[in-house]
């Protein structure tokens, strides 16, 4: 059984993220989103993130047809934790970490790099509905 994951914030759900995950899990057999904690998002995005609790965001993805299951996670140890007990054969990633650092690589046998679609980004939507 191959076993693939991604994770991120996925605050507002859009065209891009269902993109990956329909990607993501054609590579194996089952597919594990791992979300950032509220306070984790807080700390990366700021002070006005997330738009959508961990609850809200959980429920929302669980329900999408290509994952598995979600899990969230708090810091970069809770992730390598999950990949390792997990056996994570893959992590798909947007290629915007291509030459950065992956946190939890070395606990996954393969990285692979999805091509974003530059149309879609949760940042633009709530630019544009503060600008409404």
């Amino acid at each position: 059984m191959i076993t693939v994951f991604t994770n991120g914030c996925y605050d507002i759900l859009h065209p891009g993220h269902i993109d990956l995950f329909n990607y993501a899990s054609t590579l194996g057999d089952r597919l594990i989103v791992c979300l950032d904690s509220d306070d984790r998002v807080r700390k990366n995005k700021g002070l006005c993130r997330p738009i959508n609790t961990l609850a809200i965001r959980s429920k929302i993805i669980s329900a999408l047809k290509p994952v598995t299951s979600v899990i969230s996670f708090d810091s970069d140890e809770d992730l390598c934790s999950i990949f390792d007990t997990y056996n994570a054969d893959l992590l798909v990633i947007g290629e915007e970490y291509k030459y950065k650092n992956i946190v939890g690589e070395d606990f996954v046998k393969k990285v692979i790099f999805y091509e974003r679609d530059t149309r879609y980004s949760t940042t633009n939507i709530i630019k544009n509905i503060n600008n409404r």
